[in-house]
């Protein structure tokens, strides 16, 4: 055996390259490699002392162009490149395992199983093999990683699979090549794998500095915080946690956290979910905030939960506002507040929205009692100036002579009267915040010029000072009049409204958006500490009425209606004069509407079927000349199984007779249909 030639065969070119290199690397000048490739088309038959083929796969077909040589196939091994980035990937985690064709997908998902990394749920993927990635990010392949999909986001070469040690002897005994390749090979094979441990340790290293500082961090923060693990078992208890929960941290490491807090009632509902939330809950009579905190994917399942006591919350939050509220510089409203389901109102909120990501000056424009101030308060906290100050001031509460100082600010001796030491103007105390100038239409000229210095040049300058200061501050003006009449009556200037309108914002009245009144009375009703509903027609009464005080008469309403109201149900005679009118003037004009039209309003504010039979047994007296109570108009509605109680009786007569349907008489007569009342019935049964 004089000639000593190898050929390699693989499918893919990018494989070839890589195990002629091997073999040329450690044998080249004993041994003469060439490398084919069915990528690039082989055509046989072909002649070679030994063929190494790159997978058992390829046997029956290298046997076709090698018919009469001796054809070996290579034992692959895993390089150890980039091992120590599986390691650190959580247990169970779905990773494409990327190689072409499938048996080499298969013998590599094999061999990383064989070196124990066995924590991950392999998924083959080879050219053509129409695998479902929708829920995987991670991909890791041997050298093949260009068949990885795009959209793959985390790809991982571990670099191509060498040749097995018993694959290269298995060579050197056929060529009888001298044993000191085979020392030169183990020598390259072990260098290779002390790398990738090398790089472990390093990443092991990391890892725990992490995980020290972790801890170092849970130790000193204020919450009581515990770590769970992807097991549900419990991998940290910082010392709050030990004091507030009553457990030891050497006793609870590594128990099961539904076990450990089973007995504190809501916590298994808390982690059932697996989603960011927080509960109240009670523990050893205290009122505890508690928060599960999911982690990342590459976390796995484990999560973090946090425990607060309220009280302490209550106390910091008091702590903080006590020191806002001195200045009332707090905005407390945000869009959740906002109350309604009318498209005039989710309109309103989304261009809201939109103007809270801006610094541009907004002027909100409504009429009183639409909200304007809720709105400012809202973009203020949705923008990036929320942790500064929120400063409000409404020119038509400040007297003229006020207006300036509280504005502007003033020096040590700028007036009689000033405080010692100059006190600073509104708009400095709003550095870095929102100013809310409500009101707007009411600033006289001069504080109007004053105000347009601050919006261009952003600077201003206190009552007898010499020094200009500049500022930072978005401003929201709000006014519930006409600026662009006012200008035209020369009572506005010009040049500042149009420096306040640059990002107008008109608030829809009430009587725009009457679908939202059943929510807000219900939240005001909430508010005011009752539970009812409104009757059909006292609701009817709401959409009919103007209301031009907009949500805040709705609200005085509510506050009235709590105070006022008997029972359940609010009807119609317990809502203000104001609103109740409405019905009364409604039911007035009756006579002159279509009768149809009247069904549908009692059908809209009664059931139908209780006004016709209450309407049918009145008629039925009535051809007999005999008036009817509530008591004997109660019993034969229950015998005809009605629920009709002599008080709803009571209430339905009265609105039939303000709607001319019936009469009533005084103290024991009875009631009688008038013929307006039968014109109805008839009406109602079709005839």
């Amino acid at each position: 055996m004089n000639e000593k030639i190898i050929h390699v065969l693989s499918i893919d070119k990018k494989v070839n390259n890589f195990l002629v290199k091997t073999l040329k690397d450690i044998i080249g000048d004993k041994l003469h490699v060439v490398g084919f490739c069915f990528e690039e088309g082989v055509k046989g038959p072909k002649s070679a002392p030994l063929v190494l083929i790159s997978g058992k796969f390829l046997y029956e077909r290298a046997r076709k162009v090698y018919p009469y040589s001796k054809i070996i196939s290579a034992k692959r091994t895993i390089n150890g490149s980039n091992l120590e980035k599986l390691f650190i990937l959580p247990k169970g985690k779905k990773v494409l395992v990327i190689n072409h064709p499938k048996e080499t997908t298969i013998e590599t998902i094999c061999s990383l199983e064989e070196m124990g990394i066995n924590h991950l749920e392999y998924i083959p993927y080879w050219r053509g093999s129409g695998i479902d990635i929708r829920d995987i990010d991670t991909a890791i392949s041997p050298g093949m990683i260009h068949l990885c999909p795009e959209e793959i986001k985390n790809k991982i070469d571990i670099g191509s699979r060498p040749i097995a040690f018993s694959t290269f002897a298995e060579i050197m005994i056929y060529f009888g090549l001298n044993i000191e390749f085979i020392d030169k090979f183990a020598y390259e094979y072990g260098r290779r794998l002390v790398n990738a441990g090398q790089k472990i340790s390093e990443a092991y290293q990391r890892a725990e500095g992490l995980r020290k500082n972790l801890q170092s961090i849970f130790a000193e923060i204020d919450d009581a915080i515990v770590s769970v693990d992807e097991h549900n078992r419990i991998s940290e208890f910082n010392p709050v946690a030990e004091k507030l929960l009553g457990f030891s941290k050497k006793e609870i490491i590594g128990n099961k956290v539904d076990s450990v807090f089973k007995d504190i009632e809501g916590f298994s509902s808390l982690i059932a979910d697996k989603e960011k939330k927080d509960k109240l809950l009670n523990l050893n009579e205290k009122r505890i905030l508690c928060s599960y905190i999911p982690l990342s994917k590459e976390s796995g399942e484990s999560y973090i939960i946090t425990f607060k006591e309220v009280s302490k919350i209550q106390k910091l939050e008091e702590n903080i506002r006590r020191v806002l509220y001195k200045k009332g510089f707090v905005a407390k409203y945000t869009f959740d507040d906002i109350a309604g389901n009318s498209e005039a109102i989710k309109n309103t909120i989304s261009k809201a929205q939109k103007i809270a990501k801006s610094n541009s000056t907004v002027l909100i424009i409504g009429e009183s009692g639409t909200g304007k101030e809720l709105f400012a308060q809202a973009i203020h906290n949705e923008s990036s100036r929320k942790p500064r100050p929120f400063v409000a001031v409404n020119f038509a509460a400040l007297p003229e002579n006020l207006v300036e100082s509280e504005l502007f600010g003033y020096e040590e001796g700028a007036f009689t009267g000033a405080k010692k030491g100059g006190k600073e103007g509104l708009f400095e105390q709003a550095h870095g915040g929102t100013i809310f100038l409500d009101e707007i239409g009411d600033a006289s000229l001069s504080i109007q010029a004053r105000l347009l210095r601050v919006l261009q040049e952003k600077e201003v300058m206190r009552l007898g000072a010499t020094k200009i200061l500049p500022v930072d501050v978005r401003v929201i003006a709000a006014t519930n009049k006409d600026l662009k009449q006012l200008v035209e009556k020369g009572l506005f200037r010009e040049d500042l409204y149009y420096r306040l309108r640059v990002l107008p914002l008109t608030l829809p009245p009430l009587r725009e958006r009457k679908e939202d009144i059943p929510v807000l009375a219900e939240i005001f009703m909430k508010k005011y500490g009752i539970s009812k509903r409104l009757s059909k027609e006292a609701q009817y009464c709401m959409d009919k009425y103007n209301w031009p005080g907009n949500v805040r008469e709705l609200e005085n309403v509510m506050e009235y209606v709590a105070n006022i109201s008997e029972g359940d149900i609010i009807q119609v005679e317990d809502l203000p004069l104001d609103v109740n009118n409405i019905s009364i003037k409604d039911r007035g004009s009756n006579g002159d509407r279509d009768i149809k039209l009247l069904i549908e309003k009692l059908d809209c504010l009664f059931n139908l079927k209780d006004v016709e039979f209450i309407l049918e047994v009145l008629k039925g007296y009535k051809d007999k000349n005999i008036r009817i109570g509530r008591r004997k108009l109660a019993d034969l509605a229950r015998l005809k199984g009605m629920e009709l109680t002599e008080e709803k009786i009571r209430t339905l007569l009265k609105n039939l007779q303000q709607y001319g349907l019936v009469l009533r008489g005084r103290t024991r007569q009875g009631t009688v249909l008038t013929k307006k009342g039968e014109t109805i019935l008839g009406y109602i049964r079709g005839e």
